[in-house]
């Protein structure tokens, strides 16, 4: 996100979405100094966390690890076909 007259991003909106009733379930703003952290996310036993690699991060992904200790990983989805 940008304030009016910058050239560059200024703040960041991180959001979680309850996917079985589609409706936003945290929101989120920071400034563009803050990136992509599962730290920004209230995260509770049964949680399904869909993530992409810009939140390989060790330190954060390990603080969480109780909430999901089998982690699903996979390399590219190709949807072409």
């Amino acid at each position: 996100m940008q304030e009016p007259g910058a050239t560059a991003t200024t703040y960041r909106l991180h959001i979680a979405i309850d996917l079985i009733n589609l409706s936003l379930h945290q929101v989120e703003v920071t400034t563009d100094k803050e990136g992509e952290n599962l730290d920004h996310y209230t995260l509770a036993a049964g949680d399904v966390v869909l993530i992409d690699r810009g939140y390989n991060q060790p330190k954060t992904l390990v603080s969480n690890s109780h909430f999901a200790p089998h982690p699903i990983k996979w390399r590219k989805l190709d949807l072409s076909h």
